[in-house]
């Protein structure tokens, strides 16, 4: 790899980073000092934010806000880090909403989450550090309620069901004025949009297993974390606009490319990355699926210097 093309490389990475880092800083600004962090720790494209109107793609370290809406599409995962240490993990096309994410001023004060999963499959999971803080977090699952005090559960919201799955610790489920209390590891909490909740039943380790991989990152699927080290080049071109239009593609179908200048011989080429792939496995599937979605002549997988 030449210095210039590896400076630019280096450029790009800090630009994304720098983007990432400049919407956290904005978010907190624009929503007070009592704004939880909520982070995109992993991605696995294409992904959506809704915000205030506007839709963009999602990269990893993303700071998110009340308000804020995800979108996951086929064959997408992402995974979000609360401040008190717990994540949130969703399977493919998801749509979940960030309702409060605030905490109280001392150092350990109680965490406030209010989180609606308006479709699809997601994984709340507390963290060894969310085990030591205060919380009191709620997440809407359709029509249910789910009041997570530090447990760890799965859940899937259709037009037609909402089930909850107790994995461990203990949980309330609320519906209408019905309450539900579980507390039983494996347990499951069913109930029809049309219907009053089902009786608790339970499921084996196999089927949460298979529950499970729904809301995982999938190997070597694409996968994007901030220490992701691998790049991948859909194109280079001397034509600005070519590149814009690409990029307005790329990032409507919620995927978070970017540009790199880089001087060839004194000529000004514009090529077209996407960075942190954690492995060159990744790199290649993305590169790979989008090369034939888009029609690319050809992509390059590269390691960040």
């Amino acid at each position: 790899m030449n210095t210039a093309y590896a400076r630019q490389v280096c450029l790009t990475v800090w630009r994304q980073a720098a983007r990432a880092l400049l919407c956290a800083l904005l978010s907190a600004a624009l929503a007070g000092p009592a704004l939880a962090t909520v982070r995109i720790e992993t991605v696995q494209m294409p992904v959506w934010l809704e915000r205030a109107g506007d839709v963009q793609p999602l990269s990893p370290g993303f700071g998110l806000q009340a308000g804020d809406v995800l979108r996951t599409g086929d064959r997408a995962r992402l995974v979000l880090r609360l401040d008190e240490g717990s994540q949130v993990k969703l399977g493919e096309n998801v749509r979940f909403a960030i309702r409060q994410a605030s905490v109280e001023d001392d150092q350990w004060g109680l965490f406030r989450g209010l989180f609606e999963v308006l479709s699809g499959a997601f994984r709340f999971t507390t963290g060894a550090l969310g085990a030591q803080r205060r919380r009191e977090v709620d997440i809407r699952v359709g029509l249910a309620t789910a009041g997570i005090r530090g447990t760890d559960i799965w859940g899937r919201s259709t037009e037609s069901q909402d089930l909850v799955c107790l994995i461990e610790g203990s949980i309330e489920i609320t519906r209408a004025d019905q309450r539900v209390q579980m507390d039983t590891p494996l347990s499951v909490f069913t109930a029809l949009r049309d219907g009053d909740p089902e009786p608790l039943s339970s499921v084996d380790q196999a089927q949460l297993a298979e529950w499970a991989q729904e809301t995982e990152p999938q190997p070597d699927a694409g996968v994007l974390r901030e220490d992701g080290r691998w790049l991948l080049q859909l194109a280079a071109s001397r034509s600005v606009a070519g590149v814009q239009r690409l990029i307005r593609r790329l990032r409507e179908a919620g995927y978070a490319a970017d540009t790199v200048p880089a001087q060839i011989d004194g000529v000004t080429w514009q090529r077209v990355m996407i960075a942190g792939f954690i492995s060159q496995a990744d790199a290649t599937a993305a590169g790979g699926a989008l090369r034939e979605r888009f029609n690319l002549p050809s992509v390059w997988v590269k390691r960040r210097p």
